[in-house]
């Protein structure tokens, strides 16, 4: 048995050598869960409007729901957006699933001139969310110099066909918000009623794999959600609205939203070698040599 751990420590100490090894925590035990209570209740996090989140090219849009009510008729139940409904022309971008004749539907919408010149995706998805309290992935890839949408859904491409011939994203002064179409100044609409985790906004084209792997938490996962060049905010919602990124876009919160350990994954390691249980990897990193002798 000795010999066994030596060498598996001398093996570690080889590769340490060779790439040395960048071990942290991803911590993933909370969730925020926003309720839609009443017109004057209603929760949200915001963001005032500021150059980061004033995308206007390419956009990748992505969280984690669970549903605690399903999507009414009365519109969209925004996961993510930088919109302001009330306003003639401060619409730029959202996310959202909602009712369409009794079906759950993803829909994805950004807007040129802040107004009508859009291009949008909606598409059925009640056949993988028809009930309440499941967790499920959603993301919205826009390439938008070619008038284009594919949302993801639990990382498969839910297909559907793109409206419109919108070739930019208007820049506004509408807040950025999760959980609703707009932020809290008399603007919002449209609340989640849900939990939301893990939500992300970039200013690129993620590729499929990429949403793979947010979806898995695999390879790319630990660079996408913190270090990636172009990630304008990612939202881990661990009891806060502390954003990940260099942008520091903190999110502000409207009507004391809670926070619970409903999580869609458990934390994850990054930095270490891919094995099956990550466990492994603590223990060899913190093992002690002189444990070796007999």
């Amino acid at each position: 048995m000795r010999i066994l751990k030596a060498t598996i420590a001398i093996a570690l100490l080889t590769v340490m050598f060779m790439a040395p090894l960048s071990v942290y925590g991803i911590t993933n035990t909370k969730s925020v869960d926003l309720e839609n209570y009443s017109s004057v209740n209603k929760q949200v996090l915001d963001h005032a409007d500021n150059a980061s989140l004033s995308v206007t090219g390419d956009i990748t849009l992505a969280c984690w729901f669970n549903l605690e009510t399903l999507p009414s008729a009365a519109g969209p139940g925004a996961l993510i957006s930088k919109w302001n409904h009330n306003a003639g022309s401060e619409r730029s971008y959202f996310l959202a699933v909602k009712d369409t004749a009794g079906n759950v539907v993803a829909e994805s919408d950004y807007r040129a001139d802040g107004f009508t010149n859009n291009v949008v995706l909606a598409v059925d998805v009640s056949a993988t969310v028809d009930a309440t309290g499941e967790w499920h992935h959603l993301a919205a890839v826009a390439d938008v110099s070619a008038s284009d949408i594919t949302i993801y859904l639990n990382a498969s491409d839910v297909g559907g066909t793109p409206v419109g011939t919108a070739t930019s994203i208007h820049d506004n002064a509408s807040a950025f918000a999760i959980g609703s179409l707009g932020g809290p100044s008399g603007s919002d609409l449209n609340y989640f009623d849900g939990q939301l985790d893990d939500c992300g906004v970039w200013s690129r084209i993620l590729t499929s794999a990429e949403i793979d792997d947010l979806f898995n938490q695999d390879d790319t996962y630990c660079d996408l959600t913190s270090t990636d060049a172009d990630l304008i905010g990612f939202w881990r919602m661990e009891d806060n609205g502390t954003d990940e990124s260099s942008n520091n876009n903190d999110l502000t919160e409207t009507n004391s939203p809670t926070y619970n350990a409903s999580v869609p994954f458990a934390s994850h390691i990054c930095g270490a070698p891919a094995v099956e249980d990550e466990s492994y990897i603590i223990e060899l990193l913190s093992y002690k040599p002189e444990a070796l002798v007999a």
